[in-house]
Parts: structure tokens; sequence; C-alpha cells
């Protein structure tokens, strides 16, 4: 964001270029409040026409000139002034709009959600060291996992992390039969088809642990995805419905095309494959009054991620609300002798969603972190 200054005979004028969001709003109303000093009874005009895009802080500052007097203009030209107070179009449902302003307001909401909480003690610390440290808001618990007390204790000691229900059906034991799951997702789908394994019952019986043990989730995900299975998601979305949970994580990639060069081919088709579920999975969750972030991130990259490649990602965040998982840990004894391929790399996580880098980016690309309670 750069502030060109004009101090000319009748007027003083901003020529505002680049992106209004976070330190550059301060400097803005830092040059305004300088300014005010010195107009001496000369016009103040701001010219708008440069902005490429403003968070709402952004928006609310110009609206706030605006209201003192301040003539926002979007060409420093032609004179064209945006209309005064009294005239301002509330285009609440279009980004940008909703002061008149006709320049785009960024509002990029972003959920930063750890899976396998509850998996190991190491992962246990390593997530609430992510939400205490760095930029991580919320979880999933494991109501299978050998941690699972680990995990609650700490929840109770950290009520701003926002907790949710990692849905397991591939490894772990039942809850209800204390059988052990299948090992991998082709062994589950078969289990389904035979119907030897009843999702409602069994992901219920989780559920209400994880409730029983005084945590109110706020939002529903499963382990390796497995709610992407017809009868798994009809389960998950019935259990948000009846138990009013009403987010559900939607495990669909928004394009990183950027990105994808790193990608292993495998993954990259695999995301590409899945897409072509979204619209059954959305209409599965309406059903049920249930509904998911806008966007998602986090699949193609799981277990690759280090800082300079989750700052990338933030720079190509899209508008709306997004889901990013992860899964940070220490890689202690607990997780070196797991039965998981994520062992290394969820040290490489942590670093990254705790670097000082990571929260530049945030503030450089206008993006506010929230929680699922804080989505509306």
């Amino acid at each position: 964001m750069e502030i060109y200054q004009h101090d000319r005979a009748q007027a003083f004028q901003f020529v505002l270029q680049g992106n209004l969001v976070g330190d550059r709003v301060q400097d803005l109303e830092h040059a305004w409040t300088t300014a005010k000093s010195i107009l001496r009874g000369k016009a103040l005009i701001v010219d708008v026409s440069g902005i490429t895009y403003a968070d709402k802080m952004g928006v609310d500052l110009l609206g706030r000139m605006r209201d003192s007097g301040a003539r926002l203009s979007t060409s420093s030209t032609a004179g064209k002034v945006i209309p005064p107070a009294g005239e301002i179009l509330d285009r609440s449902d279009t980004a940008g709009y909703r002061l008149g302003l006709g320049i785009p307001e960024v509002h990029k909401q972003l959920v930063v959600n750890a899976d396998d909480f509850g998996f190991t003690p190491d992962v246990n610390r390593g997530i609430v060291d992510a939400h205490r440290r760095g930029i991580l808001t919320a979880t999933t618990l494991m109501a299978n996992g050998w941690a699972f007390d680990d995990a609650v204790r700490l929840a109770h000691e950290t009520p701003t992390l926002d907790v949710g229900c990692h849905l397991v059906l591939i490894g772990g034991s039942s809850l209800v039969s204390g059988k052990r799951y299948p090992q991998t997702v082709a062994q589950l789908l078969t289990a389904l088809t035979r119907r030897e394994i009843h999702p409602y019952e069994e992901l219920a019986a989780q559920l209400r642990r994880i409730i029983n043990a005084g945590i109110r989730p706020t939002h529903l995900d499963t382990h390796k995805h497995t709610h992407l299975a017809p009868p798994v998601l009809d389960a998950v979305a019935r259990l948000g419905d009846e138990f009013g949970i009403r987010w559900v994580r939607q495990p669909f990639d928004f394009p990183l095309n950027a990105l994808r060069a790193g990608v292993p081919r495998f993954k990259r088709m695999t995301s590409d494959a899945l897409g072509l579920m979204r619209s059954h999975f959305h209409r599965v969750l309406k059903r049920h009054r249930c509904r998911s972030t806008d966007h998602f991130s986090g699949f193609q990259i799981t277990g690759r991620f280090r800082t300079a490649e989750l700052v990338r990602l933030l720079a190509f965040l899209p508008n709306g609300s997004t889901e990013l998982m992860c899964h940070p840990g220490y890689f202690g004894e607990s997780l070196r002798s797991a039965r998981t391929r994520l062992k290394e790399s969820r040290e490489h996580e942590l670093e990254a969603l705790t670097a000082p880098e990571t929260r530049a980016a945030l503030v450089q690309n206008g993006i506010e972190l929230a929680s699922y309670r804080d989505l509306e």
C-alpha cells in the first residue's frame, strides 16, 4: 500500500495504491491524523481508484474518513466523488461494496484445524502448542485414540481451542464391539458393502463419548476422509443434524495451480477425482441442515508443507471461509512407535504454524483467523 500526498491550493489529496490491509490501515490512519492538523480549511480528497482490495478494517477507516468530511474519489483526474454517507448503498451480499466504495473488500476467514487430537501425547502437545504459540484455531478429537484422556484434559485447560470430532472407521478399535477397524480405505469399503460395519452406530458412540467427557463439539470430520463414502456421509450428516453440530468438513482442495508442481501426481489425481463428488456431498449436507466452509485446503500438501509452502498457500487463499487441515505434533517416543506415515513431518508443520513469517503472511494477505465458533 502506497500513500501519495499532494498539498494543493484548495485541497489536500491522498492517492492510495495497492492493498489496504493490516498494518497499511494503521499507516493510512496515522497519515490522516497528521493531515487533519495541517488542513487549515482545505478539503481532504482521498483517491481510492488505485486500491486493489481492502480488508474490513480498511473499508471501515475509509467510511470514517468520509463521515468526517473527506471526499472519496474514484479518479484523481475525473474527480468522480463517491456518494456521501447518506447515499451509500448497503451491498452486504457483495464483498467490498457494502460501503459503496466500488473497491473489493477482502473478507478471508481461515480456520486452521488439526486432525488427530487424542492420537498420541506427542501429537496432543503439538496441537496445543500450535494453538498457543501459532495460528492453529481448532482441532478434532479421536474418541478411540489411546491418548483420548490426555487430549480431554488439555482441551479443558485450553478453552480457546475449538474442538470438534475426528470420527474414525479406519485404524483403532470400535467403541461398540471392541473389534479392530479395517486398516485401509479399500478394506473399509468392502466391510461397508458387506454390512459388517454400521457407520451410524459406530460414529454415534464416538460422538457420545466426547460429549460425555464435557466437550461440546462444533464441527465434524473423518479420519482418512471416509465420509466421502455415501453410507458414512449419510451417518455423519445425520449425526450433525441430531446433535446440532452444523459444520462438516468438505475435503475438496481449492485449486492450487501455482503450487501443484511439487505435489505428487497420484495425489493431484486423487484430489481432482474427489472434486467430482462435490455436488452429491453438498446435497446430503443441505438435506440434514449441515454446512461446510466455502473452501478447503490441506489434502494435497499433507505431510509435505513447511513454512515456505504455507506462506505461499496463504497468498492464494480465496475470499470467503477456508479450512486448512494440518497435522502438527512432536516426534517423540509415543509417535515413533505409532502406526502412521506422518511422523517427522508433524514437527515441520508445527514449525510452520508457529513461524513469524506465517503470521506476517496473514496480515499481508488480509486473512482473519477464525474458529468454527466464529463462523456465521
